[in-house]
């Protein structure tokens, strides 16, 4: 994991963000609940995804929450994007940055929503377009490094390579491997940077600073 710190300054919705969302809900008669609903939503969950990251150490349900809460701010920044910039977010993201989300899409479609039937994403994101299929998830261990190389190991195709630890280590199977094998999963880099992503342009865009389309 990095610096918690760090990540604390992006994982929030600062005063003039909030203060800009109200005064839009305020105008749409219709959506203005719902706006406020997901703003509020939004807020209380950046704060519990942050209470799990301050921690010292973590277990399987963290890990866990994080996806699920994660997954819901998700939701909640693009559908606040649409009802207060009336645009879709996702015009905004460029391609690496959109490979970077499609993959935590898979990360919690897997773990959360269809452990047996993950079939969206490239085919180097979790599930493997369908052909592999969830067992359980758990702290990187010292236990897991005995097992690179061997039929319960690291899968051939996973990036870790015994110098960055993985937070968490996936089980999962296939129809060509008869034991359950290994894929790294990185708090940051798998979780929590699509998070920073798309916080980030939602603030970008409610300061009314420049946002760069892409077609």
């Amino acid at each position: 994991m990095r610096d918690v710190k760090k990540i604390e300054r992006k994982l929030c919705l600062t005063n003039s963000a909030a203060a800009k969302i109200f005064s839009i809900a305020n105008k749409k008669d219709k959506d203005k609940n719902k706006i406020l609903a997901a703003k509020q939503m939004l807020v209380y969950y950046l704060g519990d995804i942050l209470v799990i990251l301050r921690k010292d150490s973590y277990t399987p349900d963290d890990i866990l929450l994080l996806i699920l809460k994660t997954s819901m701010c998700l939701n909640a920044i693009r559908y606040l994007f649409q009802a207060t910039l009336e645009k879709d977010c996702l015009n905004y993201l460029n391609d690496e940055e959109k490979k970077v989300i499609a993959r935590f899409r898979t990360l919690r479609s897997i773990t959360t929503a269809h452990p047996f039937d993950t079939s969206r994403g490239a085919p180097s994101d979790f599930g493997r377009n369908g052909t592999e299929w969830f067992v359980d998830i758990h702290p990187f261990c010292k236990m897991d490094t005995f097992m690179i190389g061997s039929s319960c190991g690291f899968c051939d195709d996973e990036a870790y390579d015994g110098k960055k630890k993985p937070d968490f280590v996936m089980m999962v199977c296939n129809e060509t491997n008869d034991f359950p094998h290994r894929r790294a999963v990185y708090i940051y880099d798998d979780v929590i940077n699509p998070l920073e992503i798309t916080l980030g342009l939602l603030k970008r865009g409610l300061a009314k600073k420049q946002l760069k389309e892409y077609r």
